[in-house]
C-alpha cells in the first residue's frame, strides 16, 4: 500500500501567491504519481494552520484539503493537530504557569485528564481546531478514546489497517519554549494503541518527534512504539527524515515529513511511503519543491540510500566506534554516509525485523 505524509501547511487565513504556486504545484504532482501508483492512505501531521483561528482551518481545506479529496476520491485523509492549530488568545496565563510546574510525571497528567474543569481550560486552546476536525472527519469512522486521541480503522487491499491519532498539541504555546515540555499523555496512547492492537497494519500520527516531548512522557511513548513495532508520523521539524529505530524495547519505524509552507528557506516536500506489510518493510520517496523551476521533482539533493542498515558493523563509520567494535543499536540514519538511511533522496528502504515470532505486520 502506498502512503502519502504531508505536514506543516502554516496556511493564514489570506493565502499568498508563492504558497498558493506551490500548493498548486503539489497536488499537480501528486497526481501524477498517483497515476503510477495509487495513494491510499493520506497523513497530515499537523500544523495545518498559521494562527489556529477559523479562518485559517477555511483556507487549509480550500486550497489543500478539498482538492485533496477531489484528486483521491475515497482516500482516507487522518489529520492532528500541532502547535500552529493553537489559538494562543485561549491560553490562560495563571493555568499554564501552574501545569508547567505541576505537570511532571505521568501520575499528575492522570490527575488533570480527570480533573475536568481545569482540563478544559487547559485545552480551550484547540477549541477552533476541535471544531474543524469533527467537521472535516464528520463522515469517518475516526472514535474518540480518552479525551485526547481518536482512532480510525482501514482496510485496503485486504490488510486491516488502525492509526492511533496522538495530541502533542494540547500543551503547547508556540516557538523553542515548548521543546521538552510538551506531553502527550502515555495512558490515553496506550489505551489508543491497544485499541488497535488487533489489526495487521499499526500506525501513528503525532505532530512533534519525541525530543520536543517532556522526558517522563517521551520515555513512555518511545517504549510503546517500539515494544509494540509501530510505524510512527510527524512534522513538526520541517524537514524529511525517515529512520528505523531497534532497542532492546523493540522496534520502530518512523517517518518524519518536510512542510508546504511557502518559502526557500524551508525544505519544501512531501513524502511517499511504499508499504510491504509482510515483510514489514517501508520504501520512502521524498519529492521537493524546486523554486527555481516551481515544480516538485525528486529530491536529487538527498542522497540515496539502497542498503538500510541499523547501525550493523561496516555499513556507516560513523555508527560504530573506531576501534570496529559492535556499535550502539540506535538510530539507523546517517551523518554524509550514502549507505546510512538518512542520505536519501528516493526511494530508500527501511524495514523492521520480525519479533517474537509474531506474523502481523507492524510497518
Amino acid at each position: 500500500m502506498r502512503i502519502l505524509h504531508i505536514s506543516d501547511l502554516h496556511v493564514p487565513a489570506e493565502v499568498d501567491d508563492e504558497q498558493r504556486r506551490l500548493v498548486e504545484a503539489f497536488l499537480r504532482d501528486l497526481q501524477a504519481q498517483n497515476r503510477d501508483v495509487r495513494v491510499d492512505l493520506v497523513v497530515f501531521s499537523g500544523d495545518l494552520s498559521c494562527e489556529g483561528g477559523v479562518d485559517g482551518f477555511a483556507s487549509a481545506r480550500q486550497i489543500l484539503l478539498d482538492p485533496l479529496r477531489e484528486a483521491l476520491p475515497g482516500c482516507p485523509i487522518v489529520l492532528t493537530p500541532g502547535n500552529h492549530d493553537v489559538d494562543r488568545d485561549k491560553i490562560n496565563g495563571i493555568i499554564e504557569s501552574g501545569l508547567q510546574v505541576q505537570l511532571v510525571s505521568d501520575e499528575a497528567v492522570d490527575a488533570l485528564l480527570n480533573d475536568q474543569e481545569t482540563f478544559a481550560q487547559a485545552k480551550r486552546r484547540l477549541e477552533p481546531w476541535d471544531t474543524f476536525a469533527s467537521e472535516w472527519c464528520a463522515d469517518s469512522d475516526r472514535e474518540r478514546i480518552g479525551l485526547l486521541v481518536h482512532v480510525h480503522r482501514f482496510t485496503v487491499d485486504g490488510c486491516k489497517i488502525g492509526i492511533a491519532v496522538l495530541n502533542s498539541a494540547w500543551r503547547a504555546s508556540g516557538g523553542d519554549d515548548d521543546r521538552g515540555r510538551l506531553i502527550i499523555g502515555a495512558h490515553n496512547s496506550s489505551d489508543a494503541v491497544a485499541a488497535i492492537d488487533q489489526e495487521e497494519l499499526r500506525l501513528v500520527v503525532v505532530h512533534h518527534p519525541l525530543t520536543w516531548i517532556a522526558e517522563f512522557d517521551a520515555l513512555s511513548h518511545r517504549s510503546l512504539f517500539e515494544s509494540h513495532g509501530l510505524f510512527v508520523f510527524t512534522g513538526h521539524e520541517h524537514t524529511p527524515d525517515p529512520a528505523s529505530e531497534i532497542t532492546t524495547r523493540g522496534a520502530a519505524l518512523y517517518s518524519r515529513a518536510g512542510c508546504l509552507y511557502a518559502g526557500s528557506g524551508y525544505s519544501n516536500s512531501y513524502t511517499l511511503l511504499d508499504l510491504d506489510h509482510r515483510i514489514r518493510q517501508a520504501t520512502v520517496t521524498v519529492r521537493r519543491w524546486w523554486p527555481q523551476r516551481e515544480e516538485l521533482d525528486q529530491a536529487t539533493d538527498l542522497r540515496a540510500s539502497s542498503t538500510p542498515h541499523s547501525g550493523d558493523r561496516g555499513s556507516c563509520a560513523s555508527c560504530r566506534d573506531r576501534s570496529g567494535a559492535e556499535p550502539d543499536r540506535g538510530r539507523s540514519n546517517a551523518h554524509g554516509d550514502p549507505n546510512c538511511v538518512r542520505s536519501y533522496g528516493g526511494p530508500a528502504v527501511l524495514a523492521s525485523p520480525e519479533q517474537g515470532g509474531d506474523r502481523r505486520c507492524s510497518a
